[in-house]
Parts: structure tokens; C-alpha cells; sequence
């Protein structure tokens, strides 16, 4: 689930990408994955992401910490993992829809099955102009 404010280009937002592994046992190990085709890495392990809306303009985020789960990051059981998630102030590139296709992938690391809970994410893209409703599940980063 991707929790991200409204965007204004006057300050910072701030927001997390929240995804629940379930594993069908308590010592059970996988890797969680993610593909971001447009991230590229920069400074202190984060990944810089373009965000595109209907019109070509393009406002970028900043998935803290987003190299480590490009490369894997172990996990073992189920649980939660966050990343926090920057969308810097002065970005001034209009209203609207802004999405990014990126893919989780989880990877059992021994014999038995290993799930991410949602297995997959609604297809709304993340509207600029007003917040993530509550609970709600985004495929595209913000």
C-alpha cells in the first residue's frame, strides 16, 4: 500500500510504501524484490523515480532506501516492511494523475510457498491534486 499526502510544490511530502508478507511458516525466508524500470540510484541507497502524468510532465520521488530492495532484502516470516517515500518541494509540473509502474516480487529462499498479502495492487494511479484515500492500494508510486 503506497500512503503519500496530496503533493503541493511549496514543501516536501513525505509518505511510505507498506507491503505485508505472509509466509505460510514462522522461519520461513524470501527475498522481496522491487522493479522500478525508471528508478536510477543516487546518493546514501536511495532511488530517484520519475513520475509521468497524461501530458508528459514528470515529477520526481524518492524511494529511501529503494536500492536495497532493488538488490533483495531478506526476510524471514511474515510481517510488514516499509519505505519511506520523498517527493521534493519545487517541482512545478501541473495538476493531475502522475503514475510509475513498478513491480514486487517475493522469493522463497527454501522449500514452501511464500505470498505477498495483497498478491497484487489495485491499477489507480496517484492523484496529485488529492490525498490516497485510507486503505487504499496504488500498483503505481506516487
Amino acid at each position: 500500500m503506497l500512503a503519500l499526502p496530496s503533493y503541493s510544490a511549496v514543501a516536501d511530502t513525505r509518505g511510505t510504501l507498506t507491503v505485508t508478507v505472509v509466509c505460510d511458516r514462522p522461519n520461513e525466508r524470501a527475498i522481496l524484490r522491487l522493479d522500478a524500470p525508471l528508478a536510477r540510484p543516487v546518493s546514501g541507497g536511495d532511488l530517484l523515480m520519475p513520475l509521468t502524468n497524461a501530458r508528459n510532465q514528470t515529477v520526481m520521488v524518492r524511494l529511501m532506501g529503494g536500492s536495497l530492495w532493488q538488490r533483495g532484502t531478506p526476510l524471514q516470516g511474515s510481517g510488514v516492511v516499509s519505505l519511506p517515500v520523498l517527493a521534493e518541494a519545487n517541482q512545478w509540473n501541473g495538476l493531475g494523475y502522475f503514475s510509475a509502474t513498478i513491480t514486487l516480487s517475493l522469493q522463497p529462499t527454501a522449500s514452501g510457498s511464500t505470498a505477498l498479502n495483497p498478491a497484487s495492487f489495485a491499477s489507480d494511479p496517484l492523484n496529485f491534486a488529492n490525498p490516497l484515500p485510507a486503505g487504499s492500494q496504488n500498483e503505481s508510486l506516487p
